[in-house]
């Protein structure tokens, strides 16, 4: 089914290649294990899972994949894409909340 998930359960060489691309985006983005980037960094494995989620592993693709939306989102105004209150954060919590809704609706 299109917009399914494929999986929810990784193989431990999957989740290698997840952390992978989790090291890289966060390396490419200047995002270290300091103090105050513990949400940024939660925020980026989240969207590897989802990126995997979907079908895609190979931690190149989900690395390019990551960076590229990041990035777009702060080119267009987004200062900080990965920040709790951001339009991203935003957009997540309201797809959410209707995804439940049309769980119940069906």
């Amino acid at each position: 089914m299109a917009g399914q998930p494929v999986d929810t359960h990784f193989s431990s060489s999957e989740l290698i290649e997840l952390g992978r691309a989790y090291d890289g985006v966060c390396a490419e983005l200047g995002i270290s294990q300091g103090d105050g980037n513990s949400f940024r960094r939660e925020r980026v494995a989240q969207l590897i899972f989802e990126f995997a989620r979907s079908g895609e592993i190979d931690a190149v693709k989900l690395k390019k994949r990551a960076v590229a939306l990041l990035s777009g989102l702060a080119l267009i105004g987004w200062t900080d894409p990965l920040c709790e209150n951001s339009a991203l954060a935003l957009h997540k919590r309201r797809r959410k909340r209707s995804t439940r809704g049309s769980k119940v609706r069906q």
